[in-house]
């Protein structure tokens, strides 16, 4: 019955067009009849506009534009050769070309000539029926669109996704004009209204109805059963009273031509429209849509061969495989720069990363976020305006994962997949920075040490090196649990806030106490003669920093003096005997608190080298000593330079020396020659970090290297007193040495 009445208001509608512009069913191509919809829709608005965009820009033509129920009708004046161009739905037109649906043949008369906008599907209630989702239209009185539209296609799928059929409801097959009349009238419940954004009659009625949203798993089923449907929503404020967005589907509206229509009119017309946007837009606003590069998102049916030679001149015809690539250029470029950078700056950069968690952190946030946004938009641009070009897709990511709201929501499976993999990865990052920063919040302030504390390691003065000096600290054994206090009178008021800040992982076992380092009490108060080791840098603001150091480390050497009763003194001046003879490898650590700390100077002045070990200094290190032996060393041996480098950097990609203080490597080393115990090393490698056995310390003597010849044969043979000193990547564990630890006697 619905279809014979549409057949009969076209008939009706093409014997009127006969009459009024000629009794053949092949009209002059300088004269044109445009289909286009009721006149309160958005159709006939714009189809006014394209009549005067084209009677202006191309001469002598004519353009009658007429009044229609809506696409369905369209299709069937196409059919029968009443009309030259019409307006139609893309659902509409996919089902027309293929046949299905109401449409018992398909048809190749209509070819398409652009996609113009997104029609939305609004749906409204009367506001004071309460109604918030689809399920509950069931049992109402409905408006779905004049009888065989492109809405009532919309309305029946729509409804047929949430379970309700006619048969469930009452439907009014009336325009848009008389929906509006009806809900304020209050004789019907709801409408079905597809047209563009703002719609007139939409208006008219905004202050007594409110809009019904489709949630995304009825957009889902939709989509699956009819997949020209695309993802849109109703900007806030569309509409008065309007002020949240309202997710919905939408389909797009199409320009279509006969299949007669000569292709260099065709080419003419598609030109046309494109370059007068702005005076369609003067004829209904949601022309502003109108956009070269979405003409032909959502085109279902084959391109008229005028409209494809114009987009073949625009460059948008093509497909191949520069088309997909091109959108990712810039990307990819930016992703050249940054690998570039990263490899010229690998060093630096490993520094910065392994010393600021908030910037791993972030920057694990930014490869998540960039690599989810590209999945999302290589599924939803096809079917969701918000991912079609590749830089809205980075701006819908970030609005939906920072504000929580469903502007651009995927639809699509895999896209809501990847939608959920950056959500929980960005709440579990955020949640890492917020508990970092509550970490930071609770040790905000000084660390208190307790004052029996010892094994630690003193600083004495700060200067721009110590920053350096506790990094290297840490790093030397991945992380360092040994307890630092920084004794200094020069460290800025706010910089131990900016430090625990800034590396809140190194900085979490180090407290700093302003005080003058040179002062007896002052040390006495941070257990400087039970530390494992005093560092004392160049006070910089000094007038005789050398000097300064040398008043430190007398200070230091006279309280171990006054401080470590005699017979402990006594013990420790023979510990190496002790030692020799110790099991318990516990109370060896007891015995060596009786130890002098040993004390680390930075000289000024290579001069007063001596000076400072006369004063009790066990190692005086003179930055210019060293990088002239370095600079003599390079000008000789290109490259060299970069060995220093490695040798003084910690990190997991250079070897390192380290010296094993530990007494079971120790006594299964002892009796062993050296090129026994190297060999061992040697070939029990460990392919994570192989180690090199290149010396060892006795007593306050380094070799490297020993040979036999002269006074050195003496040192052939390891001593359970020896610390093995070797090259690696990280400092080697005992029970990665395969020495059989235990085993022996």
């Amino acid at each position: 019955m619905r279809v014979s009445r549409s057949r009969l208001a076209v008939n009706c509608l093409v014997a009127f067009l006969f009459l009024v512009i000629g009794s053949s069913p092949v009209f002059s191509q300088n004269q044109l009849v445009l289909a286009t919809g009721g006149k309160e829709g958005t159709y006939f608005a714009l189809g006014e506009g394209i009549k005067r965009v084209l009677e202006r820009e191309i001469p002598n033509l004519d353009v009658v534009v007429v009044q229609t129920e809506g696409s369905v009708q369209n299709a069937e004046l196409m059919t029968a050769g009443a009309a030259q161009l019409a307006l139609m739905q893309n659902d509409v037109a996919y089902n027309f070309y293929k046949g299905e649906r109401i449409f018992k043949f398909p048809s190749d008369k209509v070819k398409g000539l652009a996609a113009l906008y997104t029609e939305i599907i609004q749906i409204v209630c009367r506001k004071e029926l309460g109604i918030t989702r689809l399920s509950d239209l069931r049992g109402k009185t409905i408006a779905v669109g004049p009888r065989g539209s492109g809405t009532e296609f919309n309305a029946a799928a729509i409804l047929d996704a949430v379970g309700i059929r006619y048969e469930d409801i009452e439907e009014r097959f009336i325009s848009f004009e008389e929906a509006k009349y009806s809900i304020l009238a209050g004789t019907i419940d709801a409408a079905f209204i597809t047209a563009g954004i703002p719609t007139a009659a939409v208006r008219d009625m905004a202050h007594s109805i409110v809009f019904i949203p489709i949630d995304i798993g009825t957009i889902d089923k939709i989509r699956r059963a009819y997949p020209y449907f695309v993802s849109a929503s109703i900007p806030a404020t569309s509409y008065p009273s309007q002020n949240k967005e309202i997710p919905s589907v939408g389909v797009r509206a199409l320009l279509v031509a006969s299949a007669n229509l000569k292709p260099r009119l065709a080419k003419q017309i598609t030109a046309a429209i494109f370059k007068r946007v702005d005076m369609l837009a003067e004829a209904h606003p949601v022309a502003s849509e109108v956009k070269l590069r979405d003409a032909r998102w959502g085109m279902p049916i084959p391109l008229h061969r005028g409209a494809q030679d114009y987009y073949e001149g625009q460059g948008l015809a093509e497909r191949d495989f520069s088309v997909y690539l091109r959108p990712f250029f810039l990307p990819l470029l930016v992703c050249l720069v940054v690998v570039i950078v990263l490899i010229k700056y690998r060093q630096d950069l490993r520094t910065i990363l392994t010393r600021r968690v908030f910037i791993r952190l972030l920057l694990v946030f930014i490869i998540m976020y960039v690599l989810a946004t590209i999945g999302i938009h290589l599924f939803e641009r096809e079917v969701n305006q918000s991912f079609r070009t590749l830089y809205e897709s980075f701006w819908s990511t970030m609005v939906f994962v920072l504000s929580g709201l469903d502007l651009g929501i995927p639809v699509t499976k895999w896209g809501r997949l990847f939608s959920a993999l950056i959500l929980i990865s960005s709440m579990g990052i955020f949640g890492m920075i917020v508990a970092q920063v509550g970490s930071i919040l609770a040790r905000k302030g000084e660390v208190k040490m307790s004052g029996n504390i010892s094994g630690h390691i003193v600083i004495c003065n700060w200067n721009e090196k110590g920053e350096r000096v506790v990094h290297e600290l840490h790093s030397t054994d991945g992380k360092s649990e040994i307890p630092i206090i920084v004794i200094t009178k020069n460290r800025p008021s706010n910089e131990q806030d900016d430090l625990r800040t800034n590396y809140p992982e190194e900085y979490s076992n180090v407290e700093f106490r302003e005080s003058d380092p040179s002062l007896e009490q002052v040390l006495e108060a941070a257990n400087a003669h039970r530390a494992k080791s005093v560092i004392i840098l160049a006070d910089e603001k000094s007038s005789d920093p050398d000097a300064a150091s040398a008043l430190i480390a007398l200070s230091v050497k006279h309280l171990w003096g006054e401080r470590v009763p005699k017979e402990r003194r006594s013990d420790a001046k023979g510990q190496l005997d002790v030692m020799d003879k110790q099991e318990d490898s516990q109370e060896s650590e007891e015995k060596s608190k009786s130890r002098k700390p040993h004390i680390v100077a930075e000289a000024v002045n290579h001069r007063r080298m001596e000076s400072l070990k006369n004063a009790g200094v066990d190692e005086v290190i003179c930055a210019s000593d060293f990088g002239i032996g370095i600079l003599a060393q390079c000008a000789l041996y290109r490259k060299l330079s970069e060995c220093y480098q490695q040798l003084l950097c910690y990190s997991d990609e250079t070897c390192e020396l380290y010296l094993v203080d530990d007494p079971n490597v120790s006594n299964s080393l002892d009796g062993k020659t050296f090129q026994e115990a190297a060999h061992h090393f040697i070939e029990n490698r460990n392919p994570d970090n192989p180690t090199i056995l290149i010396g060892f310390r006795r007593g306050d003597k380094i070799v490297l290297n020993p040979r036999e010849s002269g006074t050195e044969k003496e040192y052939l043979r390891f001593r359970r007193e020896d610390c093995p000193i070797f090259l690696s990547y990280r400092c080697p564990k005992p029970d990665d040495m395969h020495l059989g630890i235990g085993s022996r006697s």
